[in-house]
């Protein structure tokens, strides 16, 4: 299972503030062995996941801030735009959205154009979206588990199945 070892995982950090922006990619350098990629804007990010879509055995993990306008981009995207290319784009890239504003309405639109989750920037943030990148890898090995034990089970029917007609068919 070791298929979403960190080695796999895809990191995407995407913030316009360009200090914030380098600190979250220090931090997970120093504390993983992520493969990380950063953008300052979310068109430089859609751009990269277009003309480099993700590997079918990474796991690709965006953590996208939502004000991603600055004085010099005052025509860019917010976040939930973002998300929602992202989504149509390659569903399979997990968002982890992130925020200085705490607000519900941009937390419960992210969620429901598929965030996993919403994260106000604190002194916690860069622990939380660790815990909910080691979450996801979880859930993905978790799945895996899942097919494993069904294609098993499908394996274990079909020799148990032709076991009885085998003796069946001896018997009589």
């Amino acid at each position: 299972m070791k298929r979403y070892a960190e080695e796999n995982v895809i990191l995407y950090l995407v913030d316009d503030n360009e200090l914030y922006l380098k600190v979250l990619e220090q931090k997970f350098r120093n504390t993983s062995s992520y493969i990380i990629n950063t953008f300052s804007t979310g068109e430089k990010f859609l751009d990269y996941i277009l003309s480099n879509p993700p590997h079918k055995h990474s796991c690709p993990i965006a953590i996208l801030d939502y004000n991603l306008t600055t004085l010099n981009n005052l025509e860019a995207k917010d976040g939930i735009k973002i998300l929602k290319t992202t989504k149509d784009i390659h569903s399979e890239i997990e968002i982890l959205m992130l925020s200085s504003e705490e607000n519900m309405q941009i937390a419960d639109s992210a969620i429901k154009l598929g965030a996993t989750t919403f994260i106000e920037k604190n002194d916690n943030s860069f622990l939380r979206l660790s815990n909910n990148i080691k979450w996801i890898l979880s859930q993905k090995v978790l799945n895996l588990r899942k097919e494993h034990n069904k294609f098993a089970q499908i394996i274990f029917f079909s020799i148990l199945v032709v076991s009885i007609i085998i003796t069946l068919l001896l018997f009589f």
